[in-house]
């Protein structure tokens, strides 16, 4: 059964910042982590077992958190993770193409909604057998069965007014991903799944 916490946080444009995020996600990580769509991260550290990378774009100081530079719809092409699996996997995307372009500053070249979907997908190429992914936004999709996983913990954070509530969602590797998600991506990048 999954389980669920709601609380409230003031908004902030740095999720890790608002009130209760960090140590709900750091409650929920386990082993080598990664965190494309770093930006300002805020973990512990002293897991030294953290990687966390963001894209470069104009004017983009939050990013500098970052360890390194990576796009997340392709973290196979960054040399610093070609043949790295990870534990945890923390998916914290723009929550909409409203926010990427007014407080990220992207246009629609750099970023779109789509961007989202497929990195997911390339996070599951990433993820070692029994992974757990953590992913914010506006919903709770996160992962899927679809791609073989199963939500474990959800956290709900109220920010009031006409804030949207900001949905973090746990999920573990439970499962094969359906046959329909294994070929595409066999399609994709002529992996088996």
């Amino acid at each position: 059964m999954t389980e669920f916490k709601r609380w409230f946080g003031m908004p902030n444009i740095y999720t890790f910042k608002v009130k209760g995020i960090k140590e709900f996600i750091q409650k929920h990580t386990k082993g080598d982590i990664l965190i494309p769509f770093a930006g300002m991260e805020h973990l512990d550290r002293s897991n030294d077992k953290i990687m966390s990378c963001d894209i470069k774009y104009p004017n983009n100081e939050e990013a500098a958190a970052a360890d390194f530079w990576c796009n997340a719809t392709n973290l196979n092409e960054s040399p610093e993770l070609k043949d790295k699996k990870f534990d945890t996997i923390i998916l914290d995307p723009p929550f909409s193409f409203f926010q990427a372009v007014h407080e990220y500053n992207l246009n629609m070249k750099q970023f779109r909604m789509t961007d989202v979907v497929r990195a997911k997908n390339e996070a599951f190429r990433k993820c070692k057998d029994k992974c757990r992914v953590i992913t914010l936004g506006f919903n709770s999709v996160g992962m899927s069965a679809e791609r073989g996983f199963e939500p474990t913990h959800i956290g709900l954070v109220t920010h009031g007014g006409n804030h949207n509530d900001t949905i973090i969602t746990v999920e573990e590797r439970v499962s094969r991903p359906k046959l329909r998600f294994r070929n595409k991506m066999k399609d994709m990048h002529g992996e088996e799944y």
